[in-house]
Order: structure tokens, then C-alpha cells, then sequence
């Protein structure tokens, strides 16, 4: 906790290292009056509290969430010396908004003088309408808390105790938003079916994790309905892994493995869906390859294809020039080589120009994954995702980011937008967990439970 010491101002002029400012009035503290605060060490034993106290001078005591059992503590010590004044029904409340998670610490003072960190300068103090003191932040410390003060008097002391709760998701913590990142509506007297159908073709033998993380993705995003098509012999796998997703058995032409022979069944399973997402875990079966390229060619809904989807087209070359602006292709620099025939090494030296230029030439939107990743659209627009993100660099967040994608279309944004806001929502969910986790250990199914809150928090932030 910190601690800071008022000295009243009726005697000598304030040091350079001190701020005047209004102190609490009323049967709460004296009447209204100048005070100086000056810096005072860090306290978290009652032994500090001790050397604080001197005639005229006023302790004030910022915890946080993080310290309430530290506050909380020496509220009730010092309610027991004051005979019960710290009773919560003496005290006074004010909302305040702030958008970063951090912590109150003093007023324009030295910068030493800080609280978990990060120093918060400007804090006015004035009476409330009944007396209890009122905290105010200033300019840009202003932003998004809510702060409990409850004050008393003992021995010519007035300690001020304040608990402030910090909100969990703010647009504090992400970073500038690219301009085409725009989230859907999500209307007051909407149902499942306003927020679209997603269908996922994903899944094989060993990789039943792929269609569980894309398929997963599409929910928490907000589709109103996920089905995924897996075949016949991992289904009773997927059943019980997924419980909102509609998993739905296709035939299969070897175990674990979707085919050609599937093509009329998810035809049927496809129709009335916004969105088709296909490749994640799905394999290399040539019977395989054959259906991603029909559908990628004929089906009349959307379509975001991932990993071995694009492996698909990339084995086979003419269908790529057939595919459309409706088509959504997310490949790592490893796919992109081999759609382009390049090297990787060719497709890092010019990321921009690798995305713009296969997106002119299939007519696709391209989704060039890796930091910053760029996305491209036929016409020629093109955006720039902010996030380098290396905790994401690990199997299955790209699973992730191909059903956020598909979600987002399902709810309306055309392909190029759908791309860019799932791009950016995907990465801040990455970035926030990094933070946490570090640069390591991050797996993709701990976004799953993140993307909703970044969405939640670019609400709140007015997207």
C-alpha cells in the first residue's frame, strides 16, 4: 500500500517535492482547508504508521484489489482504536473511469512515489456533499475505476483508507485497432438464427484437436450456430469433446480420413450455412484434396480454407484463379510458398507484396499469417494487423483464427472485413495472454475463452 503524508499548510510554503491540494471536511476530517502532501516511504506494517504520527499531519492509504486484505487489515486495527469509526455506513463512494489496470499513488509528486508499479501523479481529494472525502483522478489518469474511502480520526491523525477495484477488459490494454476492424451487431431481440450458421470440415486421425480448436473458435466468436463434419470413425472423439458445436459424421474413404464420397452429404449439411471453414486437421488424402477443390470451386456459401485445404489448391493450380472474392484463405509463410512456388524465405522479404499479389490473382482475400499479419483483397486494399505476438506461435492457434474468421462472417462482415477484425481479435486474445503467461506456453485452446473478452472490451470501447 502506499502511504502519504498531508501536512496542513498554515505555516510555511510548500517544498518543491510537495503538491497543495483540498482535503476532506465535514464531521469527516477539519473544515475545508489548503494541505500539502508530501512523498512518505512505502508502509505495509503498523510500525510505519507509528513514525506518521504527528500533530496536524494526515496519513492517506491507496490500496488496490490486488491489496485488500493489507487495507482491509489495518481498517479494522484502526477501527478498533477509533471506537468503530471505520464503519463502512461513515464513508464515502466515487466512480471513477480508468481505462488502465494499474494502481493510484500520489499527487504530482516525485515519481518514485508510486503503487504497484506505475505512478499515478494527479489525485485531487475534496469533501463530498455529506463530508466524506471525494478522490478525484486527473487528465489522462481519469479513466475507469471504482473507488471505496471511508475515513477517521485518532490521536491527531486522519487516516483515509480507499479501495479501488480496477475493471478486467479495457481498451487500455490493446493495441490501435486497425481502420477495417469493425464487430458485428448483436441487436436486443436477436436469436441464433440472426447471428448465422457456421459449418467446419476439419479433423482426421491424430488431429482431431484441429477440429475441436476451429470449430470451438466459431462459437465463442458468436456464431448462432457451429456444425461440424468429421468422420464417421473420430466422431464418438468429437462427441464428447465438443458440447455446443453440432458435431455431425460423414463418410469416410479410410478411418479418420473425409473424401470425395462425402461431397453429397455435405452439400446437405451446407445449405442455409453463411459460412463453410475447411483444412484444419483435416489431412493429405488425395480423395481429400479433391473435395476442398470442388468446393472451394461450386459451394454458394462463404468459405475461409486453412491448412490442408490450401495444400489442396496448392497441389492443384488452375482452381486457385476460379476462387472469388468470397473465398478467405489464411496461410503461414510455409503455405504461402507453396501456393506461390516461391521459397519462404522470398514470401518473408515481402510480405505486402506476396498477400496483394496472389489476392489479385486468385481473387481471394489472403490472409498472410505471422507478425503483423497482412491481409489482402482483390481490389487492392490491404491492411496491416499491429500484434507481433510469439506466443502464438504454436500448433492449432492458426485453427483458432480460421473459425474466428468464419464466425465473423456468418454475423454479416463481408470477407475482407471478417479477416482483418478476426485477425486483430485473435491477436489481442494472444497478446493479452502473454502477458500473463510470458512468450511460452501459451496453447491455442486457452484463446478460446479470451476471444469473447477482447470482442467484449472493443465494445465497451465503442466498436
Amino acid at each position: 500500500m502506499l502511504v502519504g503524508l498531508f501536512e496542513r499548510n498554515t505555516t510555511r510554503r510548500p517544498s518543491a517535492r510537495s503538491r497543495e491540494i483540498a482535503a476532506p471536511g465535514g464531521e469527516f476530517g477539519p473544515p475545508p482547508t489548503s494541505f500539502v502532501l508530501s512523498p512518505c516511504s512505502s508502509h505495509s506494517t503498523m510500525p510505519g504508521l507509528a513514525a506518521c504520527k504527528t500533530r496536524n499531519r494526515y496519513l492517506f492509504v491507496i490500496g488496490t484489489s490486488q491489496a485488500t486484505p493489507h487495507v482491509s487489515g489495518l481498517a479494522a486495527l484502526l477501527d478498533s482504536q477509533a471506537g468503530g469509526a471505520m464503519n463502512p455506513a461513515h464513508g464515502g463512494t466515487a466512480a471513477l473511469r480508468q481505462h488502465e489496470k494499474r494502481a493510484v499513488s500520489a499527487v504530482d509528486v516525485e515519481p518514485h512515489v508510486f503503487l504497484l508499479g506505475e505512478p499515478r501523479k494527479r489525485i485531487e481529494v475534496l469533501p463530498g456533499p455529506l463530508g466524506a472525502p471525494r478522490v478525484k483522478l486527473l487528465g489522462a489518469d481519469a479513466r475507469g475505476a471504482h473507488v471505496e474511502v471511508s475515513i477517521t480520526h485518532h490521536s491527531g491523525l486522519a487516516v483515509a483508507t480507499s479501495h479501488l477495484e480496477m475493471p478486467e477488459e479495457t481498451m487500455a490494454d490493446l493495441l490501435p485497432a486497425p481502420d477495417a476492424v469493425v464487430l458485428p451487431a448483436r441487436p436486443k431481440d436477436a436469436h441464433k438464427g440472426t447471428f448465422g450458421t457456421v459449418v467446419v470440415i476439419a479433423g482426421s486421425l491424430g488431429l482431431t484437436g484441429a477440429a475441436y480448436l476451429a470449430s470451438t473458435a466459431a462459437a465463442r466468436t458468436g456464431a448462432g450456430l457451429v456444425r461440424l463434419l468429421i468422420a464417421e470413425s473420430i466422431y464418438p472423439i468429437l462427441a464428447t469433446k465438443v458440447t455446443e458445436v453440432m458435431a455431425t459424421p460423414v463418410p469416410e474413404v479410410a478411418p479418420g480420413v473425409i473424401g470425395h464420397a462425402a461431397h453429397d452429404s455435405v452439400m446437405r449439411n451446407i445449405v442455409g450455412a453463411e459460412t463453410l471453414v475447411i483444412g484444419p486437421g483435416l489431412g493429405r488424402d488425395r480423395s481429400t484434396g479433391r473435395l476442398v477443390v470442388d468446393l472451394a470451386m461450386h459451394a454458394e456459401c462463404a468459405m475461409v480454407i486453412d491448412a490442408d485445404g490450401l495444400n489442396a489448391l496448392a497441389d492443384s493450380p488452375r482452381s486457385k484463379r476460379k476462387l472469388g472474392p468470397r473465398r478467405i484463405l489464411t496461410p503461414h509463410p510455409g503455405e504461402m510458398a507453396r501456393l506461390t512456388g516461391k521459397t519462404i524465405e522470398q514470401i518473408a522479404a515481402d510480405r505486402q507484396g506476396a498477400a496483394r499479389k496472389g489476392a489479385k490473382e486468385w481473387g481471394a482475400v489472403i490472409v498472410l499469417k505471422g507478425a503483423k499479419t497482412v491481409v489482402a483483397h482483390p481490389d487492392g486494399r490491404w491492411s496491416e494487423d499491429p500484434h507481433e505476438v510469439p506466443a502464438l506461435a504454436t500448433g492449432g492457434t492458426g485453427d483458432v483464427l480460421a473459425g474466428v474468421i468464419g464466425a465473423l462472417v456468418a454475423q454479416g462482415l463481408d470477407a475482407f472485413t471478417a479477416a482483418v477484425t478476426g485477425v486483430y481479435i485473435h491477436a489481442a486474445a494472444g497478446r493479452r495472454l502473454a502477458q500473463k503467461l510470458g512468450d511460452s506456453g501459451l496453447l491455442a485452446g486457452d484463446l478460446l475463452a479470451e476471444i469473447p473478452l477482447v470482442m467484449n472490451a472493443l465494445r465497451q470501447g465503442g466498436l
